[in-house]
């Protein structure tokens, strides 16, 4: 359906696209960039940095359809219409349901609550209700500026009133809004390890740049080391591994030549003398190493630092990165629940990174899931606005910005190019290589 289902807003005044604080300072160098590609990767990068998603079968997926209201994208249970940044249409029933969700995130519940408002329109024969988000007031909430700029005569950094609901701009503080999360360290990776559920808080270590040295990062970080040693060891993903990258090669001389001297000796000690059994031994310790060294096994590695595990994972290929997606739940395959969020991760350090002429690579993008419509994702997100002009409005810090430019946004989560990640990843403002995760707020 292409980038304009996000409907990103990035190009208005003092915005940036998809994209948070802070970019890739210029000309800032890395271990392992374009310029010294390993070799075993060179094939590797000159694919895309993530595969394309097979399915075989029925692919369920939102479409592209013709309503009463104009055009919209449909969601694939026929309950949702997203027809632009602020228009979306959903069946009484799914609101209800969202809002419940969105209620049980984090400790304290979503500030957001979905209302139905004026406007309607019919779809496959079902009744949708135009959706319009409020902003919830909380006892000791940390979006306690949002709430004042939603009440009445309250005013957003834009010195704006009333109109549609007034929220941070900062991708990241919108997200802790609609998951129930204050930002402050109570939100938490969601991956797969063999099938279980597993969550953590992220990791790093001294092989990552300090630019890409975020929350998302570093929650993409442990995804990498905790389950690249385990899939790399099994034998159903033998095909993907590469010497020297994920494996090592190693003789066995010396057992050769110790059997080798125990045969030679034993033939040597039958011809009744001494000196035959030692020749023997000689001669078959000899002939033992050179066999032996013929005979290698394969001793697998186990990264040792953040970087190797993510070249580890690139070394994989298309197919071997895309069953590692799969069974981890990142990237293509990343599917939050309602209440929880996307997170993107541009992955900066990974070999082969780079930027497209006269563009910059943004460290992260956040967006919160408001309501499902079968296998498909409707979030409302921001993007934040620069410091500049930030400080144009009076407002010192581009994170404090509150406006009223938030966007629904339709992905689908069966077919690559609706989802997430690949939306993000085309928008070019997180460079070639980025993780997408789900996040989940502590309860």
């Amino acid at each position: 359906m292409g980038r304009a289902l996000t409907t990103v807003q990035g190009h208005r005044a003092g915005s940036t696209p998809a994209a948070e604080p802070s970019p890739r300072p210029a000309g800032a160098s890395r271990a392992g960039s374009a310029a010294g590609t390993p070799r075993f990767l060179a094939s590797a990068l000159s694919r895309p940095a993530v595969s394309p998603v097979a399915r075989a079968g029925v692919v369920q997926r939102y479409t592209k359809e013709t309503t009463t209201a104009g055009e919209a994208a449909v969601g694939e249970g026929k309950q949702t219409a997203y027809l632009g940044p602020q228009q979306l249409y959903a069946a009484p029933g799914l609101i209800g349901g969202a809002n419940a969700k969105l209620q049980a995130s984090g400790k304290q519940g979503s500030s957001i609550e979905l209302r139905a408002a004026g406007g309607s329109l019919s779809v496959a024969g079902n009744s949708l209700t135009r959706v319009e988000p409020h902003f919830l007031p909380k006892p000791g909430s940390p979006h306690a500026a949002c709430e004042g700029a939603n009440a009445p005569g309250g005013q957003d950094s834009e010195g704006k009133s009333g109109g549609p609901m007034a929220v941070w701009s900062d991708c990241g503080r919108a997200s802790a809004a609609v998951t129930g999360s204050s930002g402050r360290g109570d939100r938490s990776v969601v991956y797969k390890d063999n099938g279980v559920v597993k969550l953590g808080k992220g990791i790093s270590d001294p092989s990552v740049s300090s630019w890409v040295n975020t929350t998302p990062n570093r929650m993409a970080n442990q995804v990498y080391m905790d389950l690249m040693p385990g899939f790399i060891q099994r034998k159903d993903n033998e095909a993907f591994l590469v010497e020297g990258v994920h494996y090592d090669l190693e003789g066995h001389i010396g057992t050769g030549a110790v059997a080798g001297a125990v045969v030679g000796a034993a033939i040597g000690a039958k011809v009744g003398a001494l000196p035959g059994a030692v020749i023997g031994g000689v001669i078959g310790g000899v002939v033992g190493g050179v066999a032996g060294s013929q005979v290698k096994s394969k001793v697998i590695r186990k990264p040792a630092t953040i970087a190797e595990a993510k070249i580890m994972y690139l070394a994989l290929g298309d197919a071997g990165m895309d069953k590692f997606d799969k069974e981890a739940g990142i990237n293509a395959y990343a599917n939050p629940d309602v209440g929880e969020s996307y997170s993107m991760a541009t992955e900066g350090d990974m070999p082969g990174f780079h930027v497209e002429p006269g563009t910059d690579a943004w460290t992260f993008h956040w967006a919160g899931v408001v309501m499902k419509d079968g296998s498909d994702n409707i979030t409302l997100e921001n993007y934040a606005v620069t410091g500049t002009y930030a400080a144009s409005k009076g407002v010192a810090s581009s994170s404090d910005f509150i406006n009223r430019e938030w966007n629904f946004g339709m992905y689908g989560t069966t077919r690559k190019e609706q989802t997430f990640h690949d939306q993000h990843l085309k928008s070019g403002t997180h460079g070639s290589h980025a993780t997408s995760i789900a996040v989940r707020t502590d309860k």
